[in-house]
């Protein structure tokens, strides 16, 4: 497997896009796997990643200053925000359901479309 630029490398995840994806991630798929057992965790867990990892960022940084783990404390909020924005943007879309795209006098219009079955388990669910 020659071409892992794909994927996650050490530089991607610790950037703020790879960090706010590996804290979107990570408790999404849980709550997935395990079930609404786990819902009250979720956000905790993304809160851990987004904090653990900005602080890993710190740690590697070659600053030696003590502004860094400031801006680490910091920097794991704002991870934090931008994986509970992204999930609560995905949560909500997916919980108003798709409605087909067909033509007003078509053999179903989206007036006629059936709702989202409550029920049915989908990847991004609200945290909250």
């Amino acid at each position: 497997m020659d071409n892992l630029s794909a994927l996650f490398t050490t530089d991607s995840l610790l950037s703020l896009q790879g960090s706010a994806a590996a804290a979107l991630l990570v408790p999404a798929v849980l709550l997935y796997l395990i079930g609404d057992g786990f819902r009250p965790f979720a956000k905790w867990v993304s809160f851990v990643i987004a904090l653990g990892l900005s602080y890993l960022v710190a740690a590697l940084a070659q600053d030696q200053s003590v502004l860094k783990w400031v801006l680490a404390f910091f920097n794991g909020f704002l991870v934090f925000a931008s994986a509970v924005g992204i999930n609560q943007a995905a949560a909500q879309q997916g919980s108003l359901g798709a409605t087909p795209v067909t033509p007003p006098g078509g053999p179903r219009s989206a007036r006629s479309a059936r709702p989202l079955d409550p029920k049915t388990k989908r990847l991004f669910e609200s945290w909250f």
